[in-house]
């Protein structure tokens, strides 16, 4: 039987594409970001206007 010691999870999301475009300076600080929430499931969306 398993035994999970949270009853919750850490989502991310993540826009791929930017309302403005993103940098690679800004893609660095995304990742480091979604590494120390350390999410369970992470979504990659990609918002177009």
């Amino acid at each position: 039987m398993n035994t999970f010691a949270r009853s919750t999870a850490n989502i991310a999301a993540w826009n791929l594409e930017g309302f403005h475009g993103i940098t690679d300076a800004r893609i660095d600080r995304q990742v480091e970001g979604l590494v120390m929430l350390d999410a369970e499931v992470v979504v990659l969306v990609k918002l177009v206007q």
